[in-house]
């Protein structure tokens, strides 16, 4: 055998889900995903700077898993659209939710909001699955994309 070819590494792709499908919180709409996001910041820094988080969910609207994404500055976060894409194929996951905090308390989105959003939106396509929704949560309330009918 050719010695380069011995030197090569397996890709192996796996998901322990932890929890039945039938055990798992379906979203409905968008103040069902708002409350169990909201439940995964952390209320001591949602003032201070943003943070991006994913839902990943099934075909019947079930979470498969959330995605702490990234944590950023006062005004902004990076969104690496790759490992949002690699994350939903690992799980599976027919749709996603994106979501971030506007510390500004301020629930419109912003330029950058919109543009990430479309991208993410025309990748997932690519991909055969769904942008179901982005939402923005501020102290006093929140913004959903869908619900605005800007997706």
């Amino acid at each position: 055998m050719n010695e380069k070819l011995k030197n090569i590494s397996e890709i192996k792709l796996s998901y322990h889900p932890k929890f039945k499908m039938s055990e798992r919180p379906q979203i409905t709409c968008s103040q069902d995903a708002k409350e169990i996001l909201l439940q995964h910041f952390d209320h001591d820094t949602f003032a201070l700077h943003e943070s991006f988080k994913v839902l990943y969910l099934s075909r019947s609207n079930r979470v498969l898993g959330i995605e702490h994404h990234s944590i950023g500055s006062t005004t902004g976060c990076i969104v690496d659209k790759s490992r949002i894409l690699s994350a939903a194929i690992l799980s599976n996951a027919s749709s996603i939710i994106l979501c971030h905090n506007h510390p500004s308390g301020n629930p419109r989105p912003s330029e950058s909001d919109l543009k990430i959003t479309r991208d993410i939106k025309e990748a997932c396509k690519l991909i055969d699955k769904v942008l179901f929704d982005h939402i923005i949560l501020t102290e006093d309330g929140y913004t959903s994309f869908a619900d605005e009918a800007l997706l």
